[in-house]
């Protein structure tokens, strides 16, 4: 038996500070419960340029996600239940958003539990100029496995 992997798509307005709010997930990606305040400890975001939502999900559930398909990664660490781009960052620097979070790139952020080592749920970000959309929530249904 196959599972299926969903992935909702957000599009957000290109260089916005976007902020990801998850206070209402009560279960993780897999069905089972979580506390979005006390599981969730750490959140990654992965950059993909010239890379779909689609297609990434498929490489993802194909186990054909090449190292060479992310063009960043970053991590941040919520200290409540909502996390905003410019917290995301490596070796102590921070996210650009509007250097960076711009048209072309799609961007997956996976929120983690156990000190990053399950993820809880993931979402994609399409930086997208038609759209005024500056804040998200992630929510049980943003990302599921049905099995």
């Amino acid at each position: 038996m196959e599972a299926e992997l969903a992935v909702a798509e957000e599009h957000v307005v290109p260089g916005s500070d976007v902020v990801v709010d998850f206070s209402a997930l009560t279960v993780d990606v897999q069905g089972h419960p979580i506390d979005a305040a006390l599981d969730i400890d750490q959140a990654a975001l992965f950059a993909f340029r010239g890379l779909e939502p689609l297609e990434i999900r498929d490489r993802l559930v194909n186990n054909e996600l090449a190292q060479s398909d992310i063009a960043g990664w970053l991590t941040a660490f919520p200290q409540g239940t909502s996390v905003a781009l410019s917290e995301f960052g490596t070796m102590g620097n921070k996210l650009d958003a509007p250097h960076y979070f711009v048209a072309g790139t799609t961007w997956m952020v996976a929120l983690q539990a156990n000190e990053g080592r399950t993820a809880s749920s993931l979402l994609f970000l399409v930086p997208d100029a038609r759209t005024e959309v500056d804040a998200v929530s992630m929510l049980n249904e943003t990302s599921h496995i049905d099995a």
